[in-house]
């Protein structure tokens, strides 16, 4: 395994021995960079091809054998994965002898490796998997003629490797000697056992992320289609290629790095499935190939000095070392059994050990005294966002009584903020609250085997151990104690966090109190449930299979009822301007403008809860919140606007205000504008003109007249805006042939197009136009309005027009099913000459104790005032968002609703639909929720909670710069 020179032809040189053996005149030699060879690329036309160069030591047996596998390799599967091919010289040779060195030329593999993608999400790495395992199968009955060398990056040898090394002078470091043997010793124990090992067979050697090739078939989806560089051909067990992609993956940096290895794993059992050897040989192999690795590179630094292609190398190789190592003991090998579908812990001995335990390790005054209190994420115990605040969960504890906090719980106080990666929220422990002092005692006879700062691991049998923590150790490592023994007392805290004994049972020392919820049964194989040692019941309901909870939703819920994401996150809780999924992980919300002054406000759910309490009938009683919530609305229009008639949904709002409008003037002609929504019920869906009602065309009733969009950015007219008010007046001509135009609807702000501002005048001149007609204004601001702009509390205001009728619901009740249509008082009176109006439960009395509050919290939290604050910022930042990328066409709206307009070309403005999907699917892996609008569902929605910070502001717009940075490079060429 000796070390030898790297080969340096000069270009020159390599054009000239493409020219005399294989008779090909080269137009560009580029070097492609390599470990020990040379590898240059050789173009000649559009045609590409591979010169590989040998080392002048390199034996002719290994490459005649690894010609040999790439003829039988020539199209891995289906003919779908492409491998190179050997070009035969003049002569007919495969390997031709020039300068000292021994020459190949190759055929080239289009795309480009996926270490050159940035962002890998689950399926290209199951894909990499699937690479290794379809290589595996395809050489798993091949036997070449000539002898395959030993390569040192056979990871069954790697810690013969890292002996080598380690006898170098002056070799690694004592730290890095230590990582070293630490990532072999797996491996070495496990041979030394003499253990049944995987049989032997063909394989690829280096099955990685440099040498798997990829093309780009979509925006963001990469696909796995080809497989370089069988140098490293050799003989060995078949997952040492997917422990070689593992630990190539394990170099990149990774929010979620685990995650991504049993992707890796994942991907390989499905094409190959993995046997019982294999699985217990397959982490042993990932740790000693990230050790040999490791090693490799760094006597490489040393024997070459600092170039770019190894400082990268190495400084890649001892971050997947660091990685591995790094890993909580067990659980690795816990999650890739798990992954495959096979038990985590292969066997279970705690039921007969703990069942001889003395019970309850904390002593009380009497037995039985305790209750399990509730800390996941749905409790209803915690609320209001006192989860984080630690006298919250201390007043939940109460007194001095034993309270016990459960195991298997994914805790709402474990979640913190959001951020590109999940929570280890996942409770691995119990809980068991008790006064300081407290005496603390050893439930078996037991060695102690860890010490930390106030907490202790005992070993009660080999592989079986017991951590206690939040204790003052009265026992020292090393010691034995007997069952029943003081090992020391409930330790005082200054945090004000109630005082408590984490309970634990464990399989080695080192495992954490909370673990990943996603690797639930791995890390609760790893520690189970501690119920015996504490005298008490401590198991917390096992949560819904989330699959079984789709399809159930599937088998009773029409499909028409969409969800959002390709995976759909179940969402338990909300609270202010974040959203919790049933992992416990907090998501930043950025699009529900339905939650205005942000979710589960406790104004809001203490004005509900009384009010349920005390009277919830139908509108036709009297009672005194009706007329209040009525009055402080019409207040907040403009005085002509002082009749108010409350209803449940914004459908049932634009519902009626067409129904006034058309008693009013006694007309039946609506004018809307092209791509509006503006709800569901049958008579406003005909006045829907965009995706929603994708028909419109052909189902678009005679009495319906359709003006342009006027938006300056996509529109036809662009920004003017006389060209649109004439079309609107055409639209009322049009309708005079019917008897007159009845009115004339449109959302202020062009919501549904992702905020899109029409061109300044354009709304005084429609107003105008429709009026000049004999028709009504209708301002549809359920999704516009409420303080939303900043500015001004509805959006009409933006023009200094006055409406004649408002359609207001979403905000209005922060959730509630609340909505109102305010209009001038002779339009009101039109209606009730001809009949009474009813809605049920619109305006009932909890739904207008719930509108107050709403308008209470908006005035009393100034969330207009933060609405313009943080808009203004949050619009210069997208702003400058442009200048990096492309992709962004232009930035719509004001105050907190927004729009990011996705384009493919900024010159032809052509949208960019799957793009906005990739993004809005990446924005949720990294902790942001987020959905596409517009005609095309190329607009990136922006209209959170009206409490977001400058600093939710910030993150949303950090998190997306990376998401298109990546997209950028994820594009097809």
């Amino acid at each position: 395994m000796s070390t030898t020179g790297i080969p340096h032809l000069t270009a020159a040189e390599a054009v000239a021995i493409v020219e005399r053996h294989w008779g090909i005149a080269a137009d560009r030699v580029v070097e492609l960079g390599s470990y020990e060879d040379q590898n240059l690329r050789i173009d000649v036309g559009a045609q590409r091809f591979v010169l590989k160069i040998a080392g002048p030591s390199d034996a002719r047996p290994p490459l005649e054998a690894e010609c040999e596998v790439l003829g039988a390799v020539a199209a891995l599967g289906d003919g779908t994965l492409q491998t190179p091919t050997v070009v035969p010289a003049r002569d007919g040779a495969q390997i031709v002898d020039a300068g000292g060195h021994r020459v190949r030329l190759l055929t080239w593999v289009d795309g480009q490796p996926l270490l050159e993608l940035p962002a890998l999400d689950a399926r290209a790495l199951r894909g990499l998997g699937a690479v290794a395992a379809a290589s595996a199968l395809a050489l798993a009955q091949f036997s070449p003629r000539a002898p395959a060398a030993r390569s040192k990056w056979d990871a069954r040898i790697a810690h013969e490797v890292v002996d080598e090394v380690l006898a170098d002078d002056p070799g690694p470091s004592e730290e890095e000697r230590a990582k070293l043997l630490a990532a072999t010793a797996p491996l070495r124990e496990l041979l030394a056992a003499g253990e049944p090992t995987p049989a032997l067979q063909m394989i690829h050697g280096d099955v990685s992320d440099w040498n798997v090739i990829a093309t780009v078939a979509a925006p963001g989806r990469v696909e796995c289609t080809g497989l370089i560089d069988f140098g490293d051909i050799t003989c060995s067990w078949r997952i040492v290629d997917l422990a070689n992609a593992c630990t190539a993956i394990a170099c990149r940096e990774l929010d979620e790095p685990l995650h991504a290895l049993l992707a890796v794993v994942a991907g390989f059992h499905e094409t190959a499935p993995l046997d019982a050897v294999e699985l217990d040989v397959l982490w042993p192999l990932i740790l000693a190939r990230a050790a040999a690795c490791a090693a490799l590179s760094s006597r490489q630094l040393r024997l070459t000095g600092d170039s770019g292609y190894t400082v990268a190398q190495y400084a890649g190789d001892w971050r997947a070392l660091d990685r591995v190592l790094g890993f909580p003991p067990g659980l690795p090998v816990a999650a890739i059994r798990a992954a495959c579908g096979v038990a985590p812990v292969p066997d279970d001995p705690w039921p007969a050990l703990v069942e001889r335990a003395e019970p309850l390790p904390v002593v009380v005054g009497a037995a039985g005294h305790h209750r399990c209190i509730d800390l996941s994420v749905a409790t209803d115990e915690l609320h209001d966002g006192d989860w984080g605040q630690p006298r919250a969960v201390a007043a939940l504890v109460g007194g001095r009584q034993l309270a016990l906090g459960r195991w298997g719980e994914v805790r709402l106080t474990a979640a913190g903020a959001p951020a590109a990666y999940a929570p280890d929220a996942l409770h691995l422990g119990a809980d068991v609250f008790a006064p300081a002092a407290t005496a603390v005692r050893a439930p078996l006879d037991a060695t102690v085997v860890a010490v930390g700062d106030r907490e202790a691991t005992f070993e009660l049998a080999p592989g079986r151990c017991l951590r206690l923590s939040g204790i003052e150790v009265l026992v020292s490592e090393g010691a034995t104690v007997t069952a029943g023994a003081v090992v020391g007392h409930v330790a005082e805290r200054g945090d004000h966090w109630p005082t408590r004994v984490h309970v634990q049972l464990t399989t080695q020392p080192g495992q954490p109190g909370l673990g990943d919820p996603r690797l639930r049964d791995a890390w609760l194989a790893l520690c189970p449930d501690p119920s015996a040692l504490i005298g008490a019941d401590v198991a917390a309901p096992p949560p819904p299979d989330a699959a079984a909870g789709r399809a159930r939703r599937a088998s009773v819920l029409a499909g028409a009822q969409e969800l959002y994401y390709d995976r759909p996150m179940e969402i338990v809780r909300g609270s202010r301007q974040f959203l919790y999924d049933a992992d416990g992980r907090p998501y930043l919300d950025m699009i529900n403008n339905v939650a205005v002054i942000g979710h589960s406000h406790p104004r809001v759910a203490v004005a509900a809860a009384r009010q349920f309490r005390l009277l919830n009938t139908n509108s036709r009683f009297l009672y005194d919140s009706m007329t209040e919530y009525a009055a402080r609305l019409a207040a907040l229009l403009p005085a002509q606007l002082d009749r108010v008639f409350l209803v449940n949904s914004g459908s049932e709002a634009v519902d009626l205000a067409l129904q006034l409008a058309r008693v009013y003037t006694e007309r039946r002609d609506v004018v809307a504008l092209q791509g509006a929504y503006h709800g569901w019920t049958s008579a406003v869906l005909e006045l829907c003109t965009g995706p929603d009602n994708p028909v419109w065309r052909d189902t678009r009733p005679p009495f319906v007249h359709v003006a342009e969009q006027p938006d300056p950015y996509r529109g036809r007219y662009r920004d003017d805006a006389p060209a649109y008010v004439r079309s609107v007046a055409d639209a009322c001509s049009a309708a005079a042939g019917d008897g007159g135009v009845a009115a004339f609807i449109s959302e202020p702000l062009l919501g549904n197009q992702g905020a899109v501002q029409p061109p300044a005048g354009f709304l005084r001149g429609a107003y105008e136009a429709v009026r000049a007609a004999g028709g009504v204004c209708i301002a549809d601001e359920i999704q516009v309005g409420y303080g939303r702009t900043g500015e001004h509390f509805w959006a009409f205001e933006h023009e200094g027009v006055v409406p004649d009728i408002v359609a207001v619901a979403k905000a209005t009740g922060n959730g509630h099913p609340v909505a109102a249509v305010v209009c001038r008082a002779e339009i009101a009176d039109a209606l009730g000459r001809r009949a009474a109006f009813f809605s049920s439960t619109g305006g009932g009395p909890v739904s207008c104790e719930v509108g107050l509050a709403v308008l209470d919290a908006i005035a009393e939290e100034g969330l207009q005032d933060n609405a313009a604050r943080v808009g203004t910022a949050l619009h210069e930042a997208l702003l400058a968002l442009m200048d990096d990328h492309e992709l962004i066409g232009a930035v719509h709206g004001r105050g907190l609703y927004q729009g990011i307009d996705l384009v493919l070309d900024r010159g032809t403005r052509e949208p960019a639909p799957v793009h906005a999907r990739w993004v809005c699917e990446r924005l949720r892996e990294l902790g942001v929720v987020d959905q596409p609008t517009g005609d095309h569902g190329n607009v990136l929605k922006v209209k959170p909670p009206l409490c977001i910070a400058e600093s939710d502001a910030e993150r949303f717009v950090a998190v997306l710069d990376r998401a298109l940075s990546e997209l950028g490079a994820l594009s097809p060429a």
